[in-house]
């Protein structure tokens, strides 16, 4: 069978759709997870709760990379109530500050992987 090559790009933490779509691209047997980037206000902090997930299920060889926290375009979006635009998850827990991230930028990484992989990348932006 093979591999679709993945990267997936998400703003984990604040619900559980993206904890479950990553569960499914690191377990099923179709994808070749070549990465996991964040988006979304705290993006380190998001690949942080990547980095705890990955050590619970003894994952340690896929690249996780924090992204841009707030678009380029256009102003981040808030509900009426969120007071700091740059807060940690919702699901954010204390015992994610123990996993480091690497510094290189989640753009960065994403260009290296497409000029390495070519058409084989597959993009899975859900953030």
């Amino acid at each position: 069978m093979e591999k679709f090559k993945v990267i997936l790009d998400t703003d984990i933490g604040d619900d559980i759709d993206d904890a479950f779509a990553l569960a499914l691209m690191h377990s099923h047997p179709g994808f070749e997870l070549i990465g996991v980037t964040t988006v979304y206000r705290d993006t380190k902090a998001r690949a942080q709760m990547v980095a705890k997930y990955f050590a619970a299920v003894g994952e340690k060889n896929i690249p996780i990379r924090a992204g841009e926290g707030i678009p380029y375009k256009e102003p981040l979006k808030t509900l009426p109530n969120e007071l700091d635009t740059l807060g940690k998850p919702c699901s954010w827990d204390d015992s994610c500050n123990e996993f480091a991230v690497s510094k290189e930028s989640a753009v960065d990484f994403i260009i290296n992987q497409a000029h390495r992989f070519a058409r084989e990348l597959i993009l899975v932006p859900i953030g």
